[in-house]
């Protein structure tokens, strides 16, 4: 599955960015995301990947790569 086309889909969609993204980019440093703007991101990628997220699993969530890891628990989680 591509994570990264699929979360970078959902930024340009909600949060109106048009900034390549890695695994290593930033939300706050580099994307400029507050904290509603992480929380918009994060039901939008529940949609995206039908997936529910705990949200106290993004506590601790500051890269993309974070991102992805968080969608894999729960997709593993769902299935």
């Amino acid at each position: 599955m591509d994570y990264i086309n699929k979360i970078d889909k959902v930024l340009k969609n909600t949060c109106s960015l048009n900034i390549p993204i890695t695994i290593d980019t930033k939300l706050q440093e580099d994307l400029y995301l507050d904290s509603f703007s992480i929380i918009i991101m994060f039901i939008e990628i529940e949609n995206e990947f039908n997936i529910d997220i705990d949200f106290r699993d993004i506590d601790n969530v500051k890269t993309i790569e974070d991102v992805i890891a968080v969608v894999k628990k729960c997709k593993s989680q769902s299935q």
